[in-house]
């Protein structure tokens, strides 16, 4: 079967689980009321939905993971940046950072890959259908594996990107914070990279990105988007896996099945005066079928 034919038959199969979750929740069963799951991504036409584009999408999680004075940022990316970019959590140069790298996620686990999807959620009630929640995800037929081709899939991420660089990585402003940052992305790039390997070896789904609006917490989406691809995982058979570095989401995501395997924390060497070290990275999975869903 051809890529394009894959990535056909995984974006119907998406919808058929988007449209489970939507019966489920019409229907009155453990679904999240408010929230409506939907294909955000075609890979068929090569075109998201809701006239987004990938940049859009990259920067909404950027937004999510950013945190706010209300909402906490997702950590691993808050410690890497370290405590000049943190005193400010709605900082632009900070969000730009952040939605570059989820931007480079957004195309190793989403657009690029024949397995890849992503999902969106939005209000199924009220008049405020904008976008709530982002999940991509990649099916990984023959376990965690980095293909060749993906190193060009980093030179095309940083060519589409080289006009609109962030300053993290280009201004003198930032010049000791980007001495500073790169041991850091030294040390959790390939932990995760090892991680995954060693305890994704057989066929999986991958959860690469969960987001949530900081303003749309509390809605269900996150719980619409888990139970999609729990959904999608359970009719091929397969278990998920994922990272997070917060207690709070290790708590949501067993909710839905997922148990730490691994968990590390995230620390260099002699790191920069104010960056402390965070506990902890989890590696989490779930297995198939779980009765409870």
């Amino acid at each position: 079967m051809g890529q394009a034919n894959q990535k056909a038959l995984v974006y119907e199969q998406v919808q058929k689980a988007a449209a489970e979750h939507r019966a489920s929740t019409e229907a009155g069963k453990k679904g999240s009321g408010k929230a409506d799951v939907f294909p955000l991504y075609d890979p068929t036409s090569g075109k998201f939905a809701q006239g987004m584009s990938q940049d859009d999408i990259s920067k909404f999680v950027g937004r999510s993971f950013a945190g706010t004075e209300r909402t906490d940022p997702e950590w691993s990316y808050d410690w890497v940046l370290g405590p000049a970019l943190r005193k400010d959590r709605e900082d632009a140069d900070r969000i730009h950072a952040i939605s570059f790298s989820a931007d480079n996620f957004v195309c190793a686990h989403g657009t690029l890959p024949k397995e890849g999807v992503i999902f969106g959620s939005h209000s199924s009630e009220g008049t405020d259908d904008s976008l709530a929640a982002v999940l991509v995800a990649r099916r990984y037929p023959d376990g965690y594996r980095k293909e060749w081709s993906e190193g060009l899939w980093d030179l095309w991420h940083t060519a589409r990107n080289i006009t609109n660089m962030p300053a993290v990585f280009t201004s003198s402003k930032y010049a000791a914070t980007r001495k500073a940052v790169q041991p850091r992305l030294d040390f959790i790039l390939p932990l995760m990279q090892t991680s995954h390997e060693d305890l994704a070896s057989m066929p999986h789904w991958y959860v690469a990105l969960m987001a949530t609006s900081p303003d749309r917490g509390g809605e269900g989406h996150c719980a619409a988007l888990m139970r999609t691809i729990a959904r999608r995982a359970d009719a091929d058979g397969l278990p998920c896996y994922l990272e997070t570095s917060a207690a709070r989401t290790v708590d949501i995501y067993r909710h839905f099945g997922f148990e730490v395997v691994k968990k590390t924390t995230l620390t260099v060497p002699d790191d920069e005066e104010g960056s402390l070290p965070h506990e902890y990275l989890y590696c989490m999975i779930r297995p198939p079928a779980v009765p409870s869903l």
